[in-house]
């Protein structure tokens, strides 16, 4: 690429000033140092052996000189994962270099911008501020109207699709998957029309190239809306382009995302290999962050592989946490303000997964003892509670979606470890944070409409685990109220999820607990139950039959009279 870079330079400056930006954006993306610092060197070159010419077949010097001198330099930072010292040579590129800025056209100006809301994406900064500046790019490139064919046209549409792909991560880490998703599709269409026209059969594999990354950006966010089958789609598309493409790096990546949406689909023996495979080629090219990232997946797909019911004895499934462990044991120390890649989004999600593998495991020493010398389950509870609420204080404000999963996951731990009163406490918390709009008993007309759809499923979780702690009280005591609040429990638990998406892992997984605990009732207790659901209906304001109804009836066991 450098050698081609450098023939194009000579032959056409245009042609190979064009063909530099896209192949150094690909070496970034691909983790090619040699390839970027070659690609520099040509690029250099070839100015100071044109030291006196200020443009080039109508292409500014200045243009060149702040891409080379300026936002390459802070793409370096970024991809050696030093985002602070990026955004602050961004910042300062800004506002030292305005002349040279006003030479170069407003389009360098832009390109900085949104190179400058990524990096705060990254430190998880500011997001607010960072859509801001996406949305304001964005709103000035629909204004600069170059000649159609241009190279100013050109740049103006690649910025467009890298924007609104920014656009898509930065929403991605406020929690807003639906705008991710409409982000991202955005610049799938930038980056196919772009494509359609390009000539040049290299650049036309580049800008493939970045239409892959953004394909396989689109399936992580349609796997957090729930939409899985799609997912998967995206991510085989995505994958399917960048084996033909290489190098090893992005493949990585795209093994890895798909690892992750089939996690997330309930499909933890697939996600192991994926995730097994991406994380041998991340520690193979020496990429910290790729590690980190299929360190959190591949602990996730080992901890679900250990809960399959009747697949591993006690001690095959404690081998499988202490692997889960290990893993994200080291994302941890990846992503942590001392790591080698500070980003504290990943920080809290390796948080996340460290403690609910602690609570896995604290289980299984609680539930079904094996001779080891693991730690005591009582330890283990104890390491997951401290890796919760450490997540929980890391996404502060910030990451509401994270914030809440890992509240979530507390009343569970506390559930699973029979602190009942604690997780009594600990989920009606969860569900007092939820903003007064989505809460389930201010139902909306349009709930698709409001942005942040994890409040649903994260709210179905709680209310399962509310369920699940009245069913116990039921089953000891035999108090027929207990068991009119569980029914109430689950009826709003499996409502929220609905309000997500209609069939996933977390409402799979929920019917299969609820099919569990009534399979034993009696005609008299299921008429209790059922009064449980009529006040979740009135409650909650629900539609008859509530999708727990239609279940009872799916199972063949009693149904509502009301529902019938």
């Amino acid at each position: 690429m450098a050698e081609e870079v450098s023939y194009r330079l000579r032959r056409d400056p245009v042609d190979g000033f064009q063909a530099y930006q896209l192949y150094a954006k690909e070496s970034y993306w691909s983790y090619e140092d040699t390839l970027e610092r070659l690609l520099h060197s040509e690029i250099l070159e070839f100015l100071r052996a044109h030291r006196e010419e200020s443009s080039f077949d109508g292409l500014p010097r200045a243009a060149v000189e702040v891409v080379v001198g300026g936002i390459r330099r802070v793409e370096r930072f970024k991809g050696e994962n030093r985002f602070q010292d990026g955004l602050d040579l961004a910042r300062h590129i800004r506002t030292q270099c305005a002349d040279l800025f006003e030479q170069a056209g407003r389009l360098s100006e832009l390109q900085l911008r949104v190179l400058e809301a990524e990096l705060l994406t990254y430190l998880g900064q500011d997001l607010e501020g960072a859509e801001r500046l996406l949305r304001d790019t964005l709103w000035d490139l629909e204004e600069i109207r170059p000649p159609a064919g241009s190279l100013e046209a050109w740049q103006r549409d690649v910025l467009r699709a890298e924007a609104y792909n920014v656009l898509g991560y930065c929403y991605r880490n406020m929690g807003w998957f639906q705008r991710a998703s409409e982000a991202y599709r955005r610049a799938i269409r930038e980056w196919r029309a772009l494509e359609q026209k390009e000539r040049d059969e290299l650049r036309k594999m580049a800008l493939r190239a970045q239409h892959a990354n953004t394909l396989n950006n689109l399936g992580w966010a349609l796997a957090e809306l729930g939409r899985f089958a799609r997912a998967a789609q995206a991510c085989e598309d995505a994958l399917e382009m960048r084996v033909a493409l290489g190098p090893a790096a992005p493949v990585a990546l795209s093994l890895n995302t798909f690892a992750m949406v089939l996690v997330r689909d309930d499909k933890p023996h697939r996600a192991h290999i994926l995730a097994g495979r991406a994380l041998g080629i991340f520690r193979d090219t020496g990429i910290p962050r790729g590690v980190g990232l299929a360190s959190i997946a591949l602990a996730e797909a080992l901890r679900r592989r250990s809960a399959v019911p009747f697949l591993y004895a006690p001690e095959e499934a404690a081998e499988l946490l202490r692997q889960a462990a290990r893993h994200a044991q080291e994302a941890v120390e990846i992503f942590g303000p001392g790591g080698p890649v500070p980003e504290r989004s990943r920080l809290v999600e390796a948080l996340i997964e460290r403690g609910c593998v602690y609570r896995q495991w604290a289980w299984l020493r609680a539930s079904a003892p094996y001779k080891s010398d693991d730690p005591s389950a009582e330890d283990l509870a104890s390491w997951s509670e401290q890796d919760l609420r450490e997540a929980m204080e890391v996404a502060g404000e910030t990451f509401p979606y994270r914030r809440l999963d890992a509240h979530v996951n507390l009343a569970w731990l506390h559930y699973y470890m029979r602190q009942h009163e604690m997780a009594e406490r600990e989920a009606r918390a969860a569900l007092d944070s939820v903003p007064e709009e989505y809460r389930l008993e201010h139902r909306p007309p349009d709930p698709g409409r409001l942005p942040y759809t994890f409040y649903w499923f994260l709210q179905g979780k709680t209310y399962l685990v509310l369920g699940e702690l009245r069913w116990r009280k039921f089953a000891e005591r035999q108090d027929p109220e207990a068991l009119r609040e569980c029914a109430t429990y689950y009826t709003a638990a499996l409502a929220a999820n609905e309000l997500y998406a209609p069939d996933f892992r977390d409402l799979r997984r929920a019917l299969h607990r609820i099919y569990i605990r009534v399979r034993g009732l009696n005609d008299e207790e299921f008429r209790i139950f059922h009064e449980g659901i009529a006040r979740a209906v009135e409650q909650y304001r629900l539609k008859s039959p509530t999708l727990l109804d239609r279940a009872l009836e799916e199972w063949d066991f009693p149904v509502r009279s009301a529902a019938a």
